[in-house]
């Protein structure tokens, strides 16, 4: 915060014991220290603010921005913009609270950008919890006659023969994967993940299956490409399903003038 000699005596006290903490650095020193301490360091992992580091903060580390305070145009921007940067494995997008109804100010703030411009800069969380759960929804009926929260090799297999039989299918069914991953790591700890979890990491399993088994030889670009995306998901999904048992024990095959 910002102190002034005509804060009222809580303020003034306030600064009084935040000078001998910091040892009777002035205010500026403090300030610069307590952000530094944000971006570094375990503590502290909150910050308050009040007209200050909509410009010049650069702290990838941050995730969730609370707006509590009418926000407007290019200040709206520099704020929301605060929570943007991916941040190792932990962070992919920012999430911002809305206290106040400030969305619909969105609008008005972006009317500079074109449309194509601001396409998925920005997602309202009831819409993102009706696309995954309506996407898990679609890719499960791909698999109505497979036998669900399976992980043997015969369930996989034919999971597999399911969504290789039409090359149209193999497309929709892997990027319709890559969307619901997005959309999984989107929703960060929404109950509505829990809710649906056992479907979800089933279909990671048979994709993971699927990389393994149908393209683990593959060269092509979009593989890699695919196989980076989704390996936060798929790293997170093997603490609670059984894809590394089948991950060791692939079978053979043997191709001939029949396969």
């Amino acid at each position: 915060m910002t102190f002034s000699r005509d804060d009222p005596k809580p303020i003034q006290d306030y600064m009084d014991s935040l000078v001998e903490r910091f040892n009777g650095k002035d205010i500026d020193e403090i300030i610069k220290e307590i952000v530094s301490d944000f971006k570094e360091e375990e503590h502290p992992k909150i910050l308050i603010v009040t007209d200050m580091l909509l410009t010049g903060f650069d702290a990838p580390i941050l995730q969730t921005m609370y707006l509590d305070k009418p926000l407007k145009e290019h200040k709206l921007l520099q704020a929301i913009a605060r929570t943007n940067r991916p941040y190792k494995d932990a962070k992919e997008v920012g999430l911002i609270i809305d206290y106040i109804g400030i969305v619909k100010e969105f609008k008005k703030a972006f009317e500079m950008y074109s449309k194509e411009e601001m396409d998925g800069a920005i997602y309202d969380l009831q819409q993102l919890r009706k696309e995954f759960a309506d996407l898990l929804g679609k890719i499960m009926k791909m698999f109505e006659e497979v036998p669900k929260d399976k992980y043997d090799r015969e369930t996989l297999l034919k999971a597999i023969e399911v969504i290789t039989s039409v090359e149209e299918k193999t497309k929709t069914f892997v990027k319709s994967v890559g969307t619901l991953r997005r959309l999984f790591e989107l929703l960060g700890p929404d109950q509505l993940k829990l809710q649906l979890f056992s479907d979800y990491k089933w279909v990671i399993a048979i994709y993971t299956y699927y990389t393994m088994f149908v393209l683990r030889n593959s060269k092509d670009a979009e593989y890699k490409y695919i196989e980076q995306y989704l390996q936060k998901t798929i790293k997170y999904v093997q603490k609670t399903t059984e894809v590394e048992s089948f991950k060791k024990d692939l079978p053979i095959l043997e191709f001939d003038e029949h396969f």
